[in-house]
């Protein structure tokens, strides 16, 4: 995919030119990979800049490259998708990470706890309806 490997050091390299774009463009797709979902929210990624060694404005890479990244704007927040981990028209990865059930099953367990709390603080009774495919 990208001609420079992400695991080179780079710091003798002109920030502005096109070797230091590819290079940043294979460390965040590298990055991105690693995550359960491949995905991240891009205002978290930039914080990473200095510890990654990427230029300053590697942040428009995810602009400049729609076949590699796509941006997804969920609740006023853009989060940056790999896009080759995601069949086009689903919502589902193409080798799912291990972790993907126990990060799902995550999300519920804090969506239920959330219900609970909101139950006891308006003293109704609590009613969980379990969302997973069966009593695990």
């Amino acid at each position: 995919m990208y001609d420079v490997s992400p695991y080179e050091n780079f710091s003798h390299i002109n920030p502005g030119s096109d070797v230091s774009e590819k290079q940043a463009v294979g460390v965040l797709h590298e990055l991105l990979s690693l995550f359960v979902t491949c995905s991240g929210e891009r205002r978290r990624l930039r914080y990473l800049r200095q510890h990654l060694g990427l230029p300053q404005k590697f942040h428009l890479v995810f602009e400049r490259h729609p076949r590699v990244f796509y941006l997804l704007l969920k609740e006023k927040t853009c989060f940056v998708v790999l896009k080759e981990a995601y069949i086009a028209g689903e919502d589902n990865a193409i080798e799912a990470h291990p972790m993907l059930e126990v990060f799902k099953k995550y999300v519920e367990l804090m969506e239920q706890s959330r219900e609970i709390i909101r139950c006891r603080r308006g003293g109704k009774p609590i009613e969980l309806e379990s969302k997973s495919r069966g009593d695990n």
